[in-house]
């Protein structure tokens, strides 16, 4: 049996994946922040969602996957993001992660999932985290 080779539908071409710098996460302003305890980091909208999961190499042994403490198949979920599928990425990580939304937040990223992309290696890698909160 010979393995299926995934198609991508990143749109954007493996050399200019690496220009696109790293999406900001939008936050409370400081003013307003000290007034309330709600959360500072506001998450990723769909516009800034897209843009920085497109910025994925799609490596063929994606060691952000293989570093996960908990498996998330980071290549098919930031895929199913670059389609606009926010309920189909959700459901693939929760596969493997019933509480994608906490470890989006409190998961060291740095040193799992994004400390692993080969993309790191040169410039920040893509922000898998923050992607991950959303889910």
């Amino acid at each position: 049996m010979t393995p299926t080779k995934t198609v991508s539908l990143n749109p954007r071409p493996l050399k200019e994946r690496m220009k696109v710098p790293r999406q900001h996460m939008p936050e409370q302003a400081a003013q307003l922040r000290s007034t309330n305890f709600t959360e500072v980091n506001l998450g990723y909208s769909t516009e800034l969602a897209q843009p920085e999961a497109k910025r994925c190499l799609e490596c063929a042994k994606p060691a952000c996957t293989d570093r996960c403490p908990v498996g998330v198949k980071v290549r098919e979920f930031v895929q199913l993001i670059v389609a606009g599928d926010f309920l189909g990425a959700a459901a693939k990580i929760r596969e493997d992660n019933l509480l994608p939304a906490v470890t989006g937040r409190v998961c060291p990223q740095e040193d799992h999932c994004e400390g692993g992309c080969l993309m790191g290696k040169k410039v920040k890698s893509p922000g898998i985290g923050r992607d991950h909160r959303g889910a």
